[in-house]
């Protein structure tokens, strides 16, 4: 009885590292890559401002904004966050810790950049 609690607790931790660690940009599991920081880029409709339409991740990849820098589930399905403290906080359940934030333009687009750290 103890051996199959034992080996179902440990299938269970397995479980929760396994989710823990994945983080998809496009087809890529960012936390697979030995890289320290990212972006989380939160844009607005425009460079005039408006509600964040979209949340992408910059991890040294060429940045486009479009749907092949967005966080994907390990389903391949795009996550939509509410707002930007709920992909700040999806992102630091999945090991990121937030460093800084800063405003600018990419393209035609008003942002939101939130440098983060991987967590050791």
């Amino acid at each position: 009885m103890k051996k199959s609690i034992l080996i179902a607790a440990m299938f269970m931790l397995f479980g929760v590292s396994m989710s823990y660690s994945q983080v998809f940009v496009g087809d890529v599991n960012i936390n697979e890559l030995g890289i320290k920081y990212v972006q989380l880029i939160a844009a607005r409709a425009s460079k005039f401002g408006g509600d964040i339409k979209a949340y992408y991740v910059d991890y040294g990849q060429e940045i486009k904004l479009k749907d092949v820098d967005k966080i994907k589930d390990a389903d391949s399905k795009f996550i939509e966050f509410k707002s930007p403290m709920a992909a700040l906080n999806y992102m630091y359940s999945k090991g990121w810790r937030y460093v800084n934030l800063f405003g600018t333009e990419i393209g035609n687009k008003l942002c939101q950049v939130y440098l983060l750290e991987k967590k050791e």
